[in-house]
């Protein structure tokens, strides 16, 4: 079969034929109808993330039929179209796999990292981690749902009947998962980068009631969190001042996009108790990384 296929990191996929793979138990084969461009298969093919299996076939956003049913997986069948997403295999045995949050199976393999994935003519799947799809979506328009669109759908679930909801960050799977917030009839407020005006026109033509730049984002910007934290002039006399704005920036941006995401901003869910810790991580997540990084930066030689 035909794939493309990563040899080596920082390099361009090449064109091989390869050996068709068959089932294993427990497996399907499936022929691949359409697969999707996730910003993790850049991060892959880029040598950002760590020991992917080489050669490797990228690609976790599958859209397929059934063409084999290895033993064992007899809930699907023959011709039957399924999703295969990111997360590929898990051990089943681990404290996560037995409280149904296999997610963070420390053993857990990963299509197109790990896993060999849908870049591909054909592609075998763990039957656990594929989903039967609705014949009323095309194939290329499912593909996304099935990395963005779910990681988004799970953080909306966990914000409950949250009415005001504030997504860190219009990306992939924001602007999807927005789309839905918005249908329930949800106000969805879109934190962006400085400057990036593409994704705050996007987010408002979608229908979010505000799209601007993140209020820690814009402080940053103007130099004032630097300043406060004594940060700014530290980051200019040492060897790396853009990775320790960047590790600030990220740090205390992820805190409040988690909290964005798990709670909604709608002041009836955070109680005074909650917000009290949240402001307190908040200031750790600042000064923390500036500890470590005055602790190992070396200074620029005099």
């Amino acid at each position: 079969m035909r794939a493309m296929v990563l040899e080596k990191p920082r390099q361009p996929l090449v064109l091989r034929d390869v050996p068709k793979p068959n089932p294993e138990p427990g497996q399907l084969l499936v022929r691949v109808s359409a697969c999707a461009v996730c910003r993790t298969d850049l991060h892959i093919v880029d040598g950002e993330l760590p020991d992917p299996k080489l050669p490797l076939i990228p690609g976790h956003q599958i859209v397929g039929r059934v063409e084999t049913v290895g033993t064992g997986a007899e809930k699907f069948s023959i011709g039957e179209r399924v999703g295969v997403p990111w997360l590929g295999w898990t051990d089943g045995d681990c404290v996560y796999c037995r409280s149904n949050r296999e997610n963070l199976c420390d053993r857990a393999r990963f299509t197109g990292y790990t896993i060999d994935g849908g870049y591909a003519e054909f592609t075998v799947a763990d039957a656990r981690f594929c989903f039967p799809l609705p014949e009323q979506y095309n194939d290329v328009d499912v593909a996304p749902l099935l990395c963005a669109g779910l990681i988004g759908y799970r953080s909306l679930r966990k914000t409950g009947d949250a009415q005001r909801l504030g997504l860190y960050g219009f990306g992939n799977a924001a602007h999807l998962i927005a789309q839905v917030a918005i249908y329930q009839g949800r106000e969805v407020f879109a934190f962006t980068r400085p400057g990036d005006s593409g994704a705050q026109t996007f987010a408002t033509s979608l229908g979010a009631v505000w799209a601007n730049v993140g209020v820690l984002a814009l402080l940053f910007a103007a130099k004032i969190v630097p300043k406060v934290f004594g940060v700014y002039p530290f980051a200019r006399r040492y060897a790396a001042p853009h990775a320790i704005f960047t590790t600030l920036l990220m740090s205390t941006g992820l805190t409040f996009g988690t909290i964005s995401s798990l709670y909604g901003l709608n002041a009836g869910i955070i109680d005074r108790t909650q917000f009290s810790l949240l402001i307190a991580v908040v200031v750790l997540s600042a000064i923390v990384p500036t500890v470590i990084a005055q602790r190992f930066f070396q200074p620029h030689a005099a």
